[in-house]
């Protein structure tokens, strides 16, 4: 069921098409690019640098599909891995030591897919690996932008979200506020307790002041810790909260709206809705601090969905990340990753 549920969303708009074969193409990319995972876990390895082929794609916390206990997985793509590339061959040629570029880099890696601070804190990022695949010919990938994820509901056998919802929701990410500043606003929740939750702060959003409404919604998808651990699949965890519309227990309005794709497909804080990675630390592609960063380079890298495909059907590296320590240096998340160097 989770495999056709993530079939039906990935065919929901003409635009979301298989990827082509584009290996033999010289005028599509340079042939010199790095094409397999082998080559790129060996670039990361001997912090080498290189264009990317398109044909090669990134998850986290894969096991035996690319994302446990999902229909669909969140990627980086060409552009994040050789923005990881260059970034591992910059902090190993600068003047940090082996541990100091270790966690440098590891935190440049997180901050990129969008990993919030809370994290990188307190020892929490220990153990992580990189999948980097080779995405299988004609698989369908999938932009995560809101419009589109309405509209896969609808493929999917959802009852459709009536137009001003899904257009509040929409529209509440197109006011030229930060993510954090938009989720806040739906969510009806206190902006400086949730920029405390995304920091670590605070462990759980419930202690965020949100609306009840919102609170209430997500309770009702059934997620098991909801609100600071698991989640379920996206079948399960939409299906209970339609059910809930249909009993009256919820009601449809851009915030339960939100509370919904929080739940069921970690559409977290940070999520831009617009096909783009947030961060509100420091940006490793800047090199500059959070306060001399431009809003634009809060935006640190690219997100697609796919198909949550078994990882032993594709070809695949893990490629493991140094671990970030408890008692780790990360003041460069606030002064800027170029600090030091």
């Amino acid at each position: 069921m989770a495999f056709m549920f993530a079939a039906l969303l990935l065919s929901a708009t003409a635009s979301e098409v298989p990827l082509p074969n584009l290996r033999g193409s010289r005028h599509l990319f340079d042939q010199n690019c790095i094409d397999t995972p082998q080559k790129w876990a060996e670039a990361f390895r001997t912090a080498s640098d290189g264009c990317v082929a398109p044909n090669l794609f990134g998850s986290f916390g894969t096991d035996k599909t690319l994302s446990p206990g999902h229909a669909f997985a969140f990627l980086i793509g060409r552009t994040d891995l050789r923005n990881y590339l260059a970034l591992n061959k910059k902090f190993r040629a600068s003047n940090l030591t082996r541990a100091e570029a270790d966690v440098r880099i590891s935190a440049a890696v997180a901050v990129i897919v969008g990993f919030p601070k809370s994290a990188l804190l307190h020892g929490n990022f220990m153990n992580v690996a990189l999948t980097v695949f080779d995405l299988p010919v004609g698989t369908n990938v999938f932009l995560p932008a809101w419009e589109r994820l309405f509209f896969a509901l609808e493929r999917a056998g959802f009852p459709e979200v009536p137009f001003h919802v899904k257009r509040n929701l929409t529209l509440a990410y197109a006011k030229n506020r930060t993510p954090i500043e938009s989720f806040s606003v739906v969510a009806g929740c206190n902006l400086g307790l949730v920029g405390k939750f995304v920091a670590g702060e605070i462990p759980s959003l419930r202690q965020a002041n949100c609306a009840q409404s919102f609170i209430e919604a997500i309770e009702a998808t059934g997620t098991e810790h909801p609100f600071d651990g698991s989640k379920p699949d996206g079948i399960s965890c939409f299906r209970n909260f339609f059910n809930g519309i249909r009993a009256g227990e919820v009601s449809i309005t851009a915030t339960t709206l939100r509370a919904a794709f929080f739940s069921c497909i970690d559409c977290n804080v940070l999520f831009s809705g617009i096909g783009l990675g947030f961060n509100n630390v420091a940006s490793p592609l800047s090199g500059k601090s959070v306060k001399d960063q431009s809003f634009d380079q809060f935006f640190t890298g690219r997100e697609f969905l796919v198909q949550n495909l078994p990882v032993q059907d594709v070809d695949h590296v893990n490629v493991e990340l140094p671990n970030i320590t408890l008692g780790s240096n990360v003041s460069f998340l606030e002064l800027g990753f170029d600090t030091g160097l």
